[in-house]
């Protein structure tokens, strides 16, 4: 039965792991998909911006047609590189924030995998703990084991003890009985014997008269 419990809790641990992994695994293939779109709308947007700054670059060495006034051409050349500089910038920062999204998505996936690990230490810890739990049982069982069989042998000990003891008393009190029966049997004997004598001078008395 600890057996099969321990196996569920592993198989139990081993699932959560594994469907944990396939969240992470799904959230990464998403973020990858995401920053893959973004990549390819960057690039698209940046092909349009090369063809605007090709066009402006290409405006801009013609120059305005014959004939126009002079502020017009200074107004139209300012025009032309703040349009120019201001996707210049546009692309920067479209630059960082893809960067910075990469950066996230790294962070995210490193923060995934040491939640991970220590998702895995902690099942670890806990089926160690589990280990742990029942070796103490298994300890105490044996140690009230022990002590039960201690008490058993001190009891038997003492019970063996009592029988001798009363083997013992019993055979004192049969030799003090033997010995008092033998006593009367002797005195019995004695007085028989004082008898027959007292008869045998009575009757040698009787004869001498």
């Amino acid at each position: 039965s600890r057996n099969r419990d321990e196996d569920e809790e592993d198989n139990e641990g081993r699932w959560q792991v594994n469907e944990e992994d396939q969240y992470q695994h799904r959230g990464r293939n998403q973020k990858e998909q995401e920053n893959q779109q973004q990549r390819q709308s960057l690039q698209a947007h940046h092909g349009q911006q090369q063809q605007n700054q090709a066009a402006l670059q290409e405006q801009l060495s013609q120059g305005p047609r014959q004939g126009q006034q002079h502020h017009w051409r200074s107004q139209w050349q300012d025009r032309v590189q703040d349009q120019l500089q201001n996707d210049q910038n546009q692309q920067e920062q479209q630059e960082q924030q893809r960067q910075q999204n990469e950066q996230m998505q790294q962070v995210q996936q490193e923060q995934q995998k040491q939640q991970g690990q220590q998702h895995e230490q902690k099942q670890h810890l806990q089926k160690h703990e589990i280990v742990s739990q029942w070796q103490q049982h298994v300890l105490r069982a044996e140690h009230q084991q022990l002590h039960h069989r201690q008490q058993q042998d001190q009891e038997n000990e003492r019970h063996q003890q009592r029988q001798n003891d009363e083997l013992e008393q019993q055979g004192e009190q049969t030799q003090h009985h033997e010995q008092r029966q033998g006593e009367e049997e002797q005195q019995e004997q004695q007085r028989q014997q004082e008898e027959q004598r007292q008869q045998q001078e009575q009757s040698q008395q009787e004869r001498r008269e």
